[in-house]
């Protein structure tokens, strides 16, 4: 108060001087004369000083909550539950609001059984396809062995006949054969008996015996074809035949030989006739066995017939592969089908469990929108969730700002709501583009806000840091005077003011960076400046030791 009044008291001294007419003097003059008439006034005063500052750019900006969440459902319901309220906290993964879930749960049933159906009918399927590969499998080979044990008859069947038809056409040459020489004996036998003709009597009976030797070996041929299965029992008969009829033959012509060496009689005339009987019959019933071949060439015939039906039984049991290949159509359909209906029970699976909407954060509720017995829509809010633990600073950077701004750089954050108190933050991003309407580019710092006392919504000073600038000659904030476009400090000199143009470089918080007209050490005033004169007499108060009084005097008895 004491130096109020003296301040005062100096300027209605200096103000009567003006008004006696000595305001033609010169500034110094007048100076003089109110200090030899007035007590110096008494101003707080400061030391400029050299040290390191902030080299800061200044922001504004609005608090807000680093995650903010509007809680929304998916689906359509009527609420039959909802938990927290406004104010409490709620950690991430935690039940907010409950749907009626009757229509949901009854279609997420249906689609369990749908499922278990679609998967009893691929079992089904996949069982039919497993016997039809199967019976078709065992069905191909069957065929198969079947064909070649056709195609091993039909050969049997064509070496049979050939065999018999060689066999018979044989017999009856030899019939023949021995018809003619029956005749021919019988006329020698007429015609008497000659020395030439025992010659032939005895070369006679030694061919009948060839041919009984020879009839001997096709028995024994036949008989061991017939136990390899290779002829007919009828072929073996035959050869028999053949060979009693060589031995008749034998017999026949050593009786000729003898009655040739006897000489004719009646008896071997009768003989001869008899011999040529029998060669006839022997031809009858050698021709008779032409029969064979017609009985053999009809087993090939049947034997060709039982190839092609085996190998039609084939062609379709190898055509029934292809049912194989439609089966397992069905069963990729069935598969398929399975599937979709797997994917039903994860859907209504799905829906059901959004009946239950979840916070999708930790934070505390700021709003809640809904009531139980209410009705809930995709895309309405339910409830808002904030998470205060990080706040971060929108703040508004012009062109000229933002471009000293750099992402990771400190910024301290002052709010109005707490005086005194700074918070520090990073930038975490910049706008890469200015806003239509207002040109400035948005500028986010993060904090770290573990008591919450930062509140969405508060309005924020911000100086973002970009860098430091060392021995920087540094004064009060509240030494500098705006003076139209110009920027002064009173200073104090022997005892005098002396205003001094100054000009500024960085400004932190209440710290200023002098350029020029200040050096370390100079006496600056720091507050009553502009009731003050250039060359007026004063007294300094240092600040700090007043404020120390005044805060003393406050709270004194």
């Amino acid at each position: 108060m004491r130096c109020r009044d003296l301040t005062i008291w100096a300027v209605l001294a200096l103000a009567l001087a003006l008004a006696s007419g000595c305001g033609r003097r010169p500034a110094a003059e007048n100076a003089e004369a109110a200090g030899a008439s007035v007590e110096a006034a008494a101003v707080s005063v400061a030391q400029a000083v050299s040290g390191e500052i902030r080299l800061n750019v200044p922001l504004t900006g609005t608090v807000e909550a680093w995650r903010e969440v509007d809680v929304q459902g998916e689906v359509a319901g009527k609420v039959a539950w909802v938990g927290p309220d406004v104010g409490d906290r709620v950690a991430a993964g935690a039940p907010l609001v409950r749907l009626d879930t009757a229509l949901a749960a009854a279609s997420r049933q249906q689609s369990v059984a749908a499922a278990a159906a679609a998967s009893a009918r691929y079992g089904q399927t996949a069982t039919g396809l497993k016997l039809t590969k199967d019976e078709t499998t065992i069905g191909v080979r069957q065929a198969e062995k079947n064909v070649e044990s056709a195609r091993n008859r039909l050969a049997q069947a064509k070496t049979s006949a050939k065999l018999t038809r060689t066999r018979v056409e044989d017999a009856i040459e030899q019939a023949r054969i021995a018809l003619n020489q029956a005749r021919t004996r019988l006329a020698e036998v007429k015609a008497g008996t000659r020395t030439q003709e025992v010659a032939q009597a005895r070369a006679r009976v030694e061919q009948a015996q060839a041919s009984l030797r020879l009839a001997k070996l096709s028995v024994d041929r036949a008989r061991n074809l017939v136990q390899a299965g290779a002829v007919a029992q009828a072929q073996l008969d035959a050869a028999q035949v053949e060979y009693e009829t060589a031995e008749a033959q034998v017999r026949i012509a050593q009786q000729a030989l003898n009655l040739a060496e006897e000489g004719a009689r009646t008896e071997q005339v009768r003989l001869a006739e008899l011999a040529v009987s029998q060669a006839e019959q022997g031809l009858r019933e050698a021709e008779a066995q032409r029969a064979q071949i017609d009985v053999a060439e009809r087993d090939v015939r049947a034997a060709e017939l039982a190839v092609d039906q085996a190998e039609e039984a084939l062609h379709l049991a190898r055509a029934g592969q292809r049912r194989v290949k439609a089966s397992e159509q069905d069963l990729q359909a069935a598969r398929a089908n399975v599937g979709q209906a797997k994917a039903g029970v994860m859907s209504s699976t799905t829906q059901l469990r959004k009946h239950v909407i979840y916070a999708p954060i930790s934070g505390i509720v700021a709003a809640r929108n809904v009531e139980p017995g209410e009705g809930a829509s995709p895309g309405v809010a339910l409830m808002r969730i904030v998470n205060l633990d990080t706040v971060r600073v929108v703040a508004e950077a012009s062109d000229l700002e933002v471009d000293r701004i750099r992402v990771g750089q400190r910024a301290a954050v002052r709010v109005d709501a707490l005086p005194g108190e700074e918070f520090m933050g990073d930038v975490t991003d910049i706008a890469p583009q200015a806003g239509k309407d207002v040109r400035s580019f948005n500028v986010r710092i993060r904090i770290a806000n573990p008591g919450h006392r930062l509140r969405a919504g508060m309005f924020a000073r911000v100086d973002v840091l970009t860098g430091v600038r060392s021995q920087a000659t540094i004064i009060p904030r509240d030494a500098l005077v705006e003076r139209g476009n110009e920027r002064v400090v009173y200073t104090v000199v022997g005892g005098r003011v002396k205003v001094r143009s100054v000009r500024v470089g960085a400004i932190d918080g209440n710290r200023v960076e002098v350029d020029s007209g200040i050096r370390p050490g100079d006496t600056v005033i720091v507050s009553g400046q502009s009731l003050l004169a250039d060359g007026q007499e004063v007294k300094p108060v240092d600040a700090a030791e007043q404020e120390q009084t005044t805060s003393a005097r406050a709270t004194g008895p």
